[in-house]
């Protein structure tokens, strides 16, 4: 058994003649990896098939192992939004605190997709992941507000999530980016939360307000102005 047929076995997925090779070839490599780096179990959560996740893993497949790129099998389903996958690997002990080669924790691609239910799922199961920031020093709700994914900004905030801090480079907020993306909605909040943070400089010497249309800058203003 070769590494190259093991792969194209969990590619075409035929569980009888897979379930008879893991359970009576012993001399079967079970988290050997490819070219990327990657396992069968990480081609398993691609292909969104849980009952080959489970066999793998009942079969003694690592949950844990990373690719080439830091990336778990539970990286890849909460990027990818399988809600299902994603709690069954962290019911067989998949950990939620690895961090890839960006520094990014599963929960980083969760809300900056807008997986409000896996955001969800990964902060009642390991609240103290909820502010690990990444090489660029974002925040799983920075890169919400970046990304315009309201619900998933929202249930952040109420999970506690601190808005402060700076991106490492451009030294912008968590208001300089959602106001730059237009998110209006995102930035408001934030503004509320925070006023003094409507005239925080970047490395640019731009506040918020720069990159904000004029009726919006207006509405920023006068919250400043109500404080």
């Amino acid at each position: 058994m070769t590494q190259n047929d093991l792969f194209k076995l969990v590619e075409i997925y035929d569980e009888d003649i897979l379930t008879d090779v893991l359970e009576h070839r012993s001399n079967v490599e079970l988290n050997i990896k490819d070219e990327d780096g990657r396992t069968i179990l990480h081609n398993a959560v691609s292909k969104n098939n849980i009952e080959l996740v489970k066999l793998l893993i009942n079969k003694g497949v690592d949950a844990n192992t990373c690719d080439d790129n830091g990336w778990t099998p539970l990286h890849s389903s909460c990027s990818s939004g399988l809600e299902e996958i994603t709690i069954y690997l962290l019911s067989r002990g998949a950990n939620c605190h690895i961090t890839n080669n960006s520094g990014c924790t599963p929960l980083h691609y969760a809300a900056s997709k807008g997986y409000e239910d896996i955001v969800n799922i990964l902060v009642n199961k390991c609240h103290d992941i909820i502010d690990y920031k990444d090489n660029y020093n974002r925040s799983a709700i920075f890169l919400s507000a970046c990304s315009g994914k309201l619900n998933c900004f929202k249930l952040l905030l109420e999970k506690s999530a601190d808005i402060n801090g700076n991106e490492k480079y451009s030294n912008d907020t968590i208001l300089h980016v959602a106001v730059n993306g237009l998110h209006e909605d995102i930035a408001y909040i934030i503004a509320t939360k925070q006023p003094e943070m409507i005239f925080a400089k970047n490395n640019e010497g731009k506040v918020p307000l720069d990159y904000a249309s004029k009726k919006f800058s207006e509405r920023l203003l006068q919250l400043k102005e109500s404080y």
